[in-house]
């Protein structure tokens, strides 16, 4: 037997392996925390309602949904977690909120500027952190929160979620449209404001009237490891580490106490299986370097069939099938040049077994003479200067040869796979997800070929973009449509989900993203 797989060693590799799963474990939590603080905030801004950019035809004492720029007159408040610099912020908890803001704010809209007046309540906010408990908080921290809720209103109880947001972010905000001089006469508003002020909507209980304000794009979350491995966090969960260190080393101490004549058995049988699966492998595929030599040969006598002065001269055949390794889906020859050496080198490269992908093609292109050799001819109205690629063995498309595509993640084919477009005024990507993309507000039906999608234009604080990206959009194929594209199978296993591929460019200017759409609009069946 091994000396590793003794029942001491073996229970003390099963402990520790029981300790990282539970670790582990405990981590995935915290990640799947951030993702539920995105989707709550996303949740939280539809639920103040579809938002006014405009303040045109609003009535005066109108609840409304305004979306601007939030801007800070004066001193700004603080953010609860380190005291840094925000417009207003709130600590939620179970059953109440600490809340905190700048002496002054305001909402820039498109054609004009609302102060907001009254207590402020962040439910989405464009930083978010996960704390623990305010007892367990540091004294600073507890300190900011104590003050927020003064003698009268109770603590947040509980795990807390900090929310803050800053000066310029863009915001929706929910309240009660008035003019300036009714908040000024009933508040002793300082002159000098917004035509314009926006009160809480109100409530029956007076401690309830806030303003909601939610971030419009996605939350920066941070602290959600610190909150799943907190102090009280794991005081409360040690019992259930122990447990899986226990169940670890009993699980191993189990294994470690079978019979060592059967683990060889089974040990010497795998690698039988092993050896004849090798041999069959082997006896399926041809000799790699006698394969490469023949494709090497193939191309070389294609080359000297598709030169050509006139477009007269060139035509295009379907391949596919079993040349695909050595075609892809076609090849371009002169009309009047012989073959016959080409494809008897073909005949021989199949012959050698040195086939290892079949696709099936159904593209049927046309050719031309260009630079003196026989090319694809791109469908109109797609520009003679762009060139056909493939994504996924499931796609194809055309781009303009500056733009770069080598860039790959993701998987080969099937859900996962992706393709980046890169060029020095855009990037753009097409994705086959296991899910769908659902673009929230309002969107544009288009049509990509024969199937039907939607377009969400957006600008770059929408996307987060880096430097010197201004503007992008995504496009996502209708779901009532299961074909390929915009929907196809996954090549393994015997599952019923489809990979579903949406579109998303971001651009430098307008221009740069109408290209980018225009290689979008080229895309065609594999």
């Amino acid at each position: 037997m091994n000396p590793f797989q003794g029942p001491e060693t073996a229970a003390l590799a099963g402990a520790l392996g029981g300790a990282v799963a539970f670790v582990v474990g405990m981590g995935a939590r915290a990640l799947g925390t951030a993702f539920t603080a995105r989707r709550e905030a996303r949740a939280a801004r539809r639920a103040l309602g579809e938002p006014r950019t405009a303040l045109a035809e609003l009535d005066p004492a109108a609840n409304v949904t305004l979306e601007g720029v939030l801007e800070v007159v004066g001193e700004p408040g603080a953010r609860f977690e380190d005291g840094a610099p925000a417009a207003a912020a709130t600590a939620a908890g179970r059953f109440s909120e600490a809340n905190t803001r700048a002496v002054r704010l305001r909402l820039v809209t498109r054609d004009g500027t609302v102060d907001l007046r009254g207590k402020t309540l962040v439910v989405a906010g464009s930083r978010e952190t996960r704390d623990d408990a305010i007892d367990a908080l540091p004294a600073e921290v507890a300190a900011r929160i104590h003050a927020a809720c003064g003698d009268r209103d109770p603590l947040p109880a509980g795990p807390l979620r900090m929310r803050s947001i800053a000066h310029g972010d863009r915001v929706v905000v929910a309240g009660k449209l008035v003019r300036a001089e009714e908040a000024s006469a009933a508040a002793g508003y300082r002159e000098g404001g917004a035509p314009w002020t926006l009160v809480p909507a109100g409530a029956t209980d007076r401690s309830l009237e806030v303003l909601p304000i939610a971030f419009v794009g996605l939350p920066a979350v941070s602290g959600v490891l610190g909150a799943a491995f907190s102090r009280r966090r794991v005081r409360k969960a040690a019992p259930l580490a122990l447990m899986a260190a226990a169940f670890g080393a009993a699980v191993c101490i189990g294994k470690a106490s079978y019979d060592a004549r059967a683990l060889a058995a089974r040990a010497e049988a795998e690698a039988a299986a092993e050896a004849n699966a090798r041999k069959k492998a082997e006896a399926q595929l041809g000799d790699p370097a006698h394969c490469k030599e023949l494709a090497g040969q193939y191309t070389s006598a294609m080359d000297r069939v598709s030169t050509c002065t006139h477009d007269n001269d060139c035509r295009a055949t379907l391949r596919g099938d079993q040349w695909y390794d050595l075609d892809g889906c076609f090849r371009f020859e002169n009309r009047l040049a012989s073959t016959e050496e080409a494809d008897r080198l073909a005949r021989a490269w199949l012959e050698a077994r040195c086939v290892t992908n079949y696709e099936v093609c159904s593209t049927q292109p046309t050719a031309m003479c260009r630079q003196g050799r026989c090319v694809e001819r791109p469908p109109h109205p797609v520009p003679e200067t762009w060139t056909r690629r493939e994504f996924a063995r499931l796609f194809t498309f055309f781009a303009s040869p500056d733009v770069d595509t080598t860039r790959r993640n993701g998987f080969e084919c099937g859900p996962g796979a992706r393709i980046t477009l890169h060029r020095h005024d855009f990037e753009a990507s097409f994705t086959l997800g296991q899910y769908g993309l659902e673009l929230g507000g309002s969107t544009t039906p288009v049509r990509i070929g024969s199937y039907h999608a939607v377009t969400k234009r957006m600008d770059a604080t929408e996307l987060a973009m880096p430097q010197g990206y201004t503007q992008g959009f995504f496009v996502a194929f209708d779901e009532k449509e299961a074909v390929c594209p915009p929907f196809c199978l996954p090549v393994l296993g015997g599952g019923d989900s489809v990979g579903h591929l949406y579109f998303q460019a971001r651009c430098h200017t307008a221009e740069a993203c109408e290209e980018a759409f225009r290689i979008l609009e080229t895309l065609a069946p594999f």
